[in-house]
């Protein structure tokens, strides 16, 4: 049995589908094949996008942890990883779990509101397995997506004027 550990922001029932959905999706096989999995996802993200509770409930598996992270600072705690790249008041608790026991595998999702640095987060140990999946292109672009003003493809950086014309302040660690 191996203990597989995934990080992301959104992640059921605090998401809103997507790449969300296909990690539920994965912990659940894992899970089925006899996998030890937990999950540690950011309530604070979802809420900062949508302030009511979940509307649906989502069925766990005896072989999945989720760890959800609350900082008790509400939308501050998203928009100070957003801008300065550092996990700020949730790095404590990802690294508890992280140490709480011997991972084989250290999985990265849609990481982007747990900030680049969360990433150096892992500790190194023998047989180590960490891996990244990019749902998106967040590491790369601001907005995400690698489109210039939603209409092509972004051939050169215009980040800044990107990100302020759509609506969002410019992330002080690019």
């Amino acid at each position: 049995m191996l203990n597989i550990l995934h990080l992301t922001i959104f992640y059921p029932p605090y998401s809103f589908g997507g790449d969300a959905m296909y990690l539920y999706r994965l912990a659940h096989a894992l899970g089925d094949d006899g996998q030890h999995v937990e999950v540690v996802h950011c309530v604070d993200a979802y809420h900062a996008l949508h302030p009511q509770a979940p509307e649906q409930h989502f069925a766990e598996h005896p072989n999945v942890t989720v760890h959800p992270l609350w900082s008790g600072y509400g939308v501050l705690s998203p928009l100070l990883t957003h801008q300065t790249g550092g996990a700020w008041f949730k790095q404590r608790r990802i690294r508890e779990i992280m140490r709480s026991k011997r991972f084989d595998v250290v999985h990265f999702h849609n990481t982007s509101l747990l900030g680049p640095k969360a990433l150096s987060l892992v500790r190194r140990q023998d047989r180590l397995v960490v891996l990244y999946t990019a749902h998106e292109h967040w590491l790369v672009c601001p907005m995400h997506v690698l489109w210039k003003f939603n209409r092509r493809p972004c051939e050169k950086p215009a980040c800044i004027r990107y990100s302020l014309l759509g609506g969002r302040p410019p992330q002080l660690w690019r």
